[in-house]
């Protein structure tokens, strides 16, 4: 995880490598030394989420926006360093094995690294990210485990 400068206040989004026009997230993808210096390479999938007006999304190793900025945040943690350890932090799931758990307004989803519709968004309660083609779901308030098909991707 890292983060990236500040949100501007200006209208639209600047693709190419304007990292500065968004806060970052958790990502998942390899990106180049060079773009943003400090920074560690991630994972296979490509995708790096990014928050701008309040909003989620994922762009891509060019800056490319894949998945709108249209989410809720899907992961939350408490913060240690507030004053009462009590506060909550925003954050949302990296996309892992080239999958994207969203929400939005409460209603989950599950999307790829193409933005192809996976799982339609109300089909579970929530949605956890993917791990060995595997994921936990919430539904009727009961947890489980769905796995993915190797051709699904």
């Amino acid at each position: 995880m890292f983060s990236g400068g500040a949100e501007k206040e200006e209208e639209g989004w600047n693709s190419g490598n304007d990292w500065n026009n968004f806060d970052c997230g958790n990502y998942c993808g390899r990106f180049r030394d060079e773009d943003k210096p400090g920074e560690k390479a991630g994972a296979e999938s490509g995708l790096l989420a990014a928050k701008k007006d309040g909003k989620w999304g994922y762009i891509n190793e060019d800056g490319e926006i894949v998945i709108p900025f249209e989410y809720d945040a899907s992961w939350k943690h408490y913060d240690p360093a507030s004053y009462n350890g009590l506060d909550e932090i925003e954050y949302c799931y990296a996309a892992t094995e080239c999958y994207v758990p969203l929400v939005k307004d409460g209603r989950w989803e599950m999307r790829d690294s193409k933005n192809e519709v996976i799982i339609p968004s109300g089909t579970f309660e929530e949605i956890l990210p993917v791990h060995n083609r595997k994921c936990w779901v919430k539904k009727d308030g009961k947890w489980g485990v769905i796995q993915f098909d190797q051709d699904e991707k």
